[in-house]
């Protein structure tokens, strides 16, 4: 009888002793992890993800030597008097150097005033004047006076706003009057005074007909100089100046326009 459990017990030995040799090996090229590798990956999925955020970074205020652009009068200097604006509606152009002053928008929004600089860029392999943004205004513009080194204008929604270049890089337009939904176009003559323009009852009552086949040859828009430093308006007539009522009020030299006091 002993014998017969002795054999017993040996042929469960040697049973267990060929599972266990006949059990899957570890695949090939993979180490088995030791207790201490499976606690540390434990605890690196325990911990939190690095937060990123997602907001682009703010570009570095560019520093611009606004005397290269001819722009050398603080707010204090350049309105402590009358003086026209630097811009030549006669010949398109700035009176002296340019200001290299430029603009671009989308449809009247968005809208980017840039300073042109000294260095060259390749874009789309074009070669241009990189460009530093001075002043963005999203709402809509119904015009814009960009030329002088000094002034930036706009209207909209009845209202015109001034902007003062030489507070860059801390420009903030301002409202310098409103003037309702008939108020079109302006055009600055001086610091202090602009010109603003709105519909005839001639040009309305040609717009209300509606026929485009038949030539307007009426006065299109009444004038009026708007001077902000009191917010009057003064309507006037090209004929009260000795010019044509037809004349093209942009090909008329500031100093004919208006005098200055």
């Amino acid at each position: 009888m002993k014998k017969v459990v002795w054999f017993a017990a040996a042929l469960l030995a040697m049973v267990c002793l060929f599972l266990s040799g006949c059990a899957d090996p570890a695949p090939s090229g993979i180490d088995s992890k030791s207790d201490s590798e499976e606690i540390s990956l434990s605890q690196a999925q325990k911990e939190e993800p690095p937060v990123v955020s997602s907001a682009p970074e703010e570009e570095p205020v560019q520093k611009l030597r606004l005397s290269d652009y001819g722009i050398t009068q603080d707010r204090e200097t350049y309105f402590s008097q009358e003086r026209y604006i630097d811009w030549d509606f006669t010949t398109g152009g700035l009176r002296g150097d340019r200001a290299r002053i430029d603009w671009e928008s989308m449809s009247g929004y968005n809208n980017q005033f840039y300073l042109e600089t000294d260095e060259f860029q390749l874009i789309s392999g074009k070669i241009s004047y990189k460009k530093v943004p001075i002043l963005a205004v999203r709402e809509k513009m119904d015009h814009v006076f960009w030329e002088s080194r000094y002034l930036l204008y706009y209207s909209t929604g009845g209202a015109l706003y001034r902007a003062f270049i030489p507070d860059y890089p801390n420009i903030e337009p301002e409202k310098v009057g409103e003037f309702g939904e008939e108020f079109q176009l302006f055009l600055p003559v001086t610091n202090f005074v602009t010109v603003i323009c709105f519909p005839s009852e001639e040009w309305k009552a040609y717009m209300e007909k509606g026929d485009a086949s038949i030539d307007f040859t009426g006065i299109q828009y009444d004038y009026a100089f708007f001077d902000v430093r009191d917010g009057s308006l003064t309507p006037f007539r090209l004929s009260d100046l000795g010019l044509d009522d037809r004349q093209f009020i942009v090909t008329i030299p500031q100093e004919d326009l208006y005098k200055i006091p």
